[in-house]
């Protein structure tokens, strides 16, 4: 990899690489883009160790030093991150555990890598999708996971906790998520002030229920979408 190279990912006003998790014992969880593994100087100022790639624009392996998975998933609405979910989580939980820094990227850093990093906190933290994506965007504001990224963490939400209480407004994404008429969301739950400790390990005290499709409880993404443009990356 060369050390100087010209951002190509990066957007006025963004940064290449956020901070999202620093807890006392462990490593530090980033999220990222390609353009930290062109330029090794962030990799070396965060002192990455391991590094989650999830993109198809640019497959770099970055070589011995750093501990790599890569997985090739498209960033669009059909694509099943959701197969990723549980190999990415073990991926990200004992590089935090060795007190390995971590960097989960995309080609962005905004739609596939940040459902990764929202996966990883509703499982870890036990958040609902609202929490996580509240608390994400205070570490990284332009993070917008895809449509069909958004319905299957929901679908993950109904797997960890047994229904469905977030309320995902304009404010958290620009995607126009609709439910079925008929399904009536629980109370909101209110986002803590700060991220808690994890749970201590025993039957947790949600409720578990057999896993609903995306039928079941929701009924299409908005036609709103439609309007949506991708983001531009610089040539």
């Amino acid at each position: 990899m060369k050390g100087l190279h010209m951002f190509k990912y990066t957007l006025p006003g963004e940064q290449p690489i956020s901070l999202i998790l620093q807890e006392k014992d462990q490593g530090k969880l980033f999220l990222g883009n390609l353009d930290c593994l062109h330029n090794q100087q962030i990799l070396e100022i965060n002192n990455i160790n391991c590094i989650l790639s999830i993109c198809t624009e640019e497959k770099i392996m970055v070589g011995p030093k750093y501990k790599q998975i890569y997985l090739d998933i498209h960033d669009n609405m059909n694509s099943q991150i959701s197969n990723v979910f549980e190999r990415s989580f073990i991926f990200i939980e004992n590089s935090l555990k060795f007190q390995q820094n971590i960097l989960v990227h995309c080609a962005a850093g905004i739609s596939r890598s940040a459902t990764l990093v929202l996966a990883y906190l509703m499982k870890s933290f036990q958040y609902t999708l609202e929490q996580a994506l509240r608390y994400l965007k205070q570490k990284r504001p332009y993070v917008r996971p895809n449509p069909g990224f958004l319905l299957q963490l929901l679908d993950y939400e109904i797997m960890l906790h047994g229904y469905i209480t977030s309320n995902l407004g304009p404010e958290l994404t620009p995607f126009d998520i609709q439910r079925d008429p008929q399904y009536k969301p629980q109370l909101r739950v209110e986002l803590r002030k700060s991220l808690p400790l994890k749970q201590i390990p025993g039957s947790s005290p949600l409720t578990k229920v057999e896993r609903k499709t995306h039928t079941e409880i929701l009924t299409r993404v908005s036609l709103s979408i439609s309007t949506f443009q991708p983001k531009a990356f610089k040539s």
